[in-house]
């Protein structure tokens, strides 16, 4: 009949728009992608884990949570009420007195590869099954895939973790979790302070130690040899390789070393070796025509630099240009 004809058409209609807004639903959700993940780490309200991650963090507010505030203060605000505990494994493996000696180069690559041996290893990561090449260091798919530097990162910040329960001991480490006071501590680069979450104020005073670019190392096992004295010898500073042939030296404030004892202990292994302040050094290299120090031989280093290819993924370990001015993907503090 004619209305059980108008019903089929009605129902088959219906059915039509249910299916075009199901296709709809699905491509919005898969539009939304990421942004579902970090809705779960907000809702969660767990700590989260970097490395040397001050440049994500700010591209995860300002992407999934506001965009970025003109007040700093504000800004540490959003992050903590998202993100309540972050830890950055850059910062710890540099700078955690129980940590730091064990970690000859901080970069996310070597940091973990090192992490595989000696007492940090005692700690036993679990994965789940299929993914068991993720712990053998020669079959892994490499750094720079996201998943596996996630990987990386969190086995990493496990193993620090560890090392620094057994040295407090079971009692003390259920009072005081471990690596506790790194919580909301971000890294910096060229410097030994750290960009304080915790801290509300507008304008944050970060380290201002000595800093010494220490050159002519010869390059390649040369260098190695210069970088592996000068840690051994001061246990407490941050040795950033500079390019091939050079390195920067960050003493900390409380320290008494000096430039010329620097410089001694690198003329041990390489003796024409040579040292300059770095902050001068660095005025010099991106100085313009008619500015004070103005070096046509070494000026526009930074420029060259953005052109050539870095070998590490954070500067704690050695990279490979050909040159050794500061990198353009680094931002120096002076």
């Amino acid at each position: 009949t004619p209305l059980s004809v108008r019903t089929a058409r009605r129902t088959a209609a219906l059915a039509q728009d249910a299916e075009r807004n199901a296709r709809e639903l699905a491509e919005i959700d898969t539009a939304v992608g990421f942004r579902h993940v970090v809705d779960a780490m907000i809702a969660a309200q767990k700590p989260i884990v970097g490395h040397n991650c001050a440049v994500d963090l700010l591209h995860l507010v300002d992407k999934f949570v506001s965009p970025l505030p003109s007040s700093v203060v504000t800004f540490k605000h959003l992050v903590r009420e998202s993100f309540p505990q972050i830890y950055d494994t850059k910062r710890i493996t540099a700078a955690a007195p129980s940590i730091h000696a064990l970690f000859p180069a901080t970069g996310l690559s070597a940091a973990y590869e090192q992490s595989c041996t000696g007492v940090l290893a005692s700690t036993h990561v679990h994965i789940a099954q299929g993914f068991s090449q993720l712990l053998d260091v020669e079959t892994a798919t490499g750094a720079h895939d996201a998943a596996y530097d996630a990987f990386m990162t969190g086995t990493l910040f496990a193993r620090a973790r560890g090392v620094e329960a057994a040295r407090q001991g079971a009692d003390a480490a259920a009072t005081s979790p471990p690596l506790a006071s790194f919580a909301n501590k971000i890294n910096l680069m060229r410097s030994d302070g750290c960009f304080d979450l915790a801290v509300d104020i507008e304008s944050q005073r970060v380290g201002r130690s000595t800093r010494i670019r220490v050159y002519e190392l010869g390059g390649g096992e040369a260098t190695d040899a210069v970088v592996a004295a000068l840690r051994a010898r001061f246990s407490g500073a941050q040795i950033d390789w500079l390019g091939d042939s050079a390195c920067v030296v960050t003493l900390p404030e409380d320290s008494s070393a000096t430039s010329d004892e620097v410089l001694a202990a690198a003329q041990t292994v390489r003796e024409s070796a040579l040292a300059e302040d770095y902050a001068s050094y660095v005025r010099r290299i991106t100085a313009l025509p008619g500015d004070p120090g103005w070096d046509a031989g070494s000026a526009g280093g930074a420029e060259r630099s953005r052109k050539r290819r870095r070998g590490d993924d954070d500067g704690g370990a050695r990279s490979a240009p050909s040159g050794d001015e500061p990198s353009a993907r680094t931002c120096t503090v002076l």
